[in-house]
């Protein structure tokens, strides 16, 4: 079940980066993209979730709070 849009979810960003955008999942694997930021590499974030793009992925509308991975 794919997000409503302008929901919050948590994002674990990757380091693949495409036309200056970077992609990562939500919590029940939903892709998301987001403008490329390096300091988001294998972080997760709280985001808000705008629309979908022409591939069906979300788009991250802001970054909402900040979280420390888990080890």
């Amino acid at each position: 079940m794919k997000p409503k849009e302008d929901q919050i979810r948590t994002v674990l960003f990757e380091d693949n980066i495409e036309d200056g955008e970077m992609q990562g999942y939500t919590e029940n694997y939903v892709r998301i993209t987001a403008k490329y930021d390096p300091m988001l590499i294998n972080e997760l974030k709280k985001v808000r979730l705008s629309e979908l793009d022409k591939k069906g992925t979300f788009q991250v509308l802001e970054i909402e709070e900040y979280l420390p991975i888990l080890k």
